[in-house]
């Protein structure tokens, strides 16, 4: 009912009325977590036998030397998958694709009734998601760990005239960046404690001086990942010796765990001290809930 809604608005909505800002939020594809534990159990005679399956992906395999929170998450919060045949994985990448499309049509329709409207020249569109999906990447589902596969999320930022057309991969930019970025389109001060930066320049096709990091946490704070531009560094406990770091550059899918090698002792100290200077910045309030916490069991 979101996409009817904001439709209806749209429609009905004239353009003398003045400035407006209108969110959006769809369930899917986040509920795929449910049709996982629906198709937890391997069918007997399985109903995706005639179906065009997508390949399981390059990275399906994983490394035994993990965090022992991620091994915890793949072999704790969803189990049955353990028991997966390749097909079984494949049917869950071919249902995540299902569940993808019924929410694309869905955005078109707010698309198609903004395009019709009267705002169409005049509205800033910022598209963008809380979380990625396993999608069978190392063989895990949802989220809470640090590859890509549920890091990265899509961010679309549309303008007609006044955003370049382009697809930007050398600025590491971060969901902190949306506010400011909204913010710097209404000519409205941003706040000297927002910590996001403003997209702007380069949405408009400019190479600002930029961050050299982001950060990202995982289950809570417990987990954390920093990623610079031709690197990333995971850790959920730096007591357990089980840290990650991967060239994202030359080993896109995380395959390859760098940490044990002494000749990438400088780059792992490096993203080290990112996060300890991320961390020292950061405004922690008092009586947070801990790993305790009621969303965590």
């Amino acid at each position: 009912m979101s996409a009817e809604a904001a439709e209806g608005f749209l429609r009905n909505r004239s353009g003398s009325s003045g400035p407006f800002c209108l969110t959006v939020n769809f369930l899917q594809p986040h509920d795929v977590c449910e049709w996982i534990r629906i198709n937890a159990v391997v069918p007997s005679n399985p109903r995706y036998e005639n179906l065009d399956l997508p390949p399981l992906p390059d990275n399906f395999e994983y490394d035994d030397r993990e965090p022992q929170d991620t091994i915890d998450n793949r072999n704790g919060d969803e189990p049955a998958t353990n028991n997966w045949t390749k097909s079984h994985w494949r049917y869950y990448i071919w249902s995540y694709y299902r569940i993808v499309e019924q929410v694309d049509a869905e955005i078109g329709v707010v698309l198609r009734a903004l395009e019709e409207s009267d705002h169409a020249d005049n509205t800033l569109v910022v598209f963008t998601s809380d979380h990625g999906e396993g999608m069978a990447e190392h063989q895990l589902t949802t989220k809470q760990f640090c590859y890509d596969s549920a890091a990265k999320v899509p961010l679309i930022i549309w303008w007609p005239g006044h955003i370049a057309h382009k697809v930007d991969t050398t600025h590491l930019v971060s969901g902190i960046d949306i506010v400011p970025t909204i913010l710097d389109y209404l000519d409205i001060d941003i706040p000297n404690n927002i910590d996001g930066r403003s997209l702007r320049p380069i949405l408009e096709g400019n190479n600002p001086s930029w961050r050299d990091f982001v950060v990202m946490e995982a289950r809570g704070n417990l987990g954390r990942m920093v990623r610079s531009k031709n690197y990333k560094y995971i850790t959920f406990d730096p007591d357990d010796g089980d840290d990650q770091l991967f060239d994202m550059k030359n080993d896109p899918g995380e395959t390859v765990n760098l940490i044990y090698k002494s000749s990438y002792s400088d780059i792992k100290n490096q993203h080290k001290d990112y996060l300890r200077d991320w961390e020292s910045n950061l405004n922690v309030q008092k009586d947070v809930p801990t790993d305790d916490a009621w969303w965590y069991s």
